[in-house]
């Protein structure tokens, strides 16, 4: 192995000890539960200009949100020639979301700022659903 390649390893070795290391607890120490890294996450999944459009202003308003930290969604688009560009934005495996594109950029801009209030009102009632209905033969995404 070539003097370079060794010394990369060596410090992600020390890199990966001195986490360690840090995140040990002491007797007495509160210790807090660290974040979901992938909590709070918009995935784009759009093909069109028009939907690269409407996700870009979706996650700008979106991220004012305050579930916007907690809370992954997805935004999937489906392209027709017929029927103009579809899309929706998904959360826990369902659709809260769905339109069809209009042609003006502007009136996309407006859609997708409208888009972000209506899932997370969407949000919230699914949350309060499964949180007010306890039922022990259904799980939670059977609701």
């Amino acid at each position: 192995m070539p003097s370079s390649a060794r010394a990369g390893w060596k410090m992600a070795a020390v890199i990966a000890v001195a986490t360690v290391w840090t995140g040990v607890a002491h007797a007495g120490d509160v210790v807090k539960a660290a974040p979901d890294p992938s909590s709070g996450v918009v995935l784009n999944q759009t093909i069109t200009v028009g939907g690269q459009d409407f996700f870009r202003h979706f996650s700008a308003a979106w991220r004012d949100s305050p579930l916007s930290e907690r809370v992954i969604v997805i935004v999937r688009e489906q392209p027709s020639a017929r029927l103009g560009n579809l899309v929706w934005v998904e959360y826990s495996r369902t659709k809260v979301f769905q339109t069809n594109l209009p042609p003006s950029r502007e009136q996309i801009r407006k859609l997708g700022s409208e888009a972000a209030s209506v899932v997370q009102e969407a949000i919230v009632s699914t949350e309060v659903e499964q949180a007010t209905l306890v039922d022990s033969d259904l799980a939670k995404e059977e609701i």
